[in-house]
């Protein structure tokens, strides 16, 4: 276990467990495990699972109409 964050006052976030796998094959991520809590906010439980390594990843930009200056 471990605490991050927090300052003056703060208790910041303490960390219970973490998890952590990859494929045998690969060696690459597959999945992680966090979890913990604070005082702020409670506990906190995240479950991630990666794949698709490989695959190809399109990204277009938006039509000019449903964009505005910021």
């Amino acid at each position: 276990m471990g605490l991050f964050g927090g300052g003056a006052g703060s208790p910041g976030l303490e960390v219970g467990q973490i998890g952590y796998w990859v494929y045998v094959d690969t060696m690459q991520p597959a999945r992680m495990t966090v979890s913990g809590s604070a005082a702020a906010f409670g506990d906190l439980n995240v479950d991630a699972t990666i794949d698709g390594y490989g695959v190809p990843v399109i990204i277009a930009a938006p039509p000019a109409g449903q964009v505005s200056g910021g």
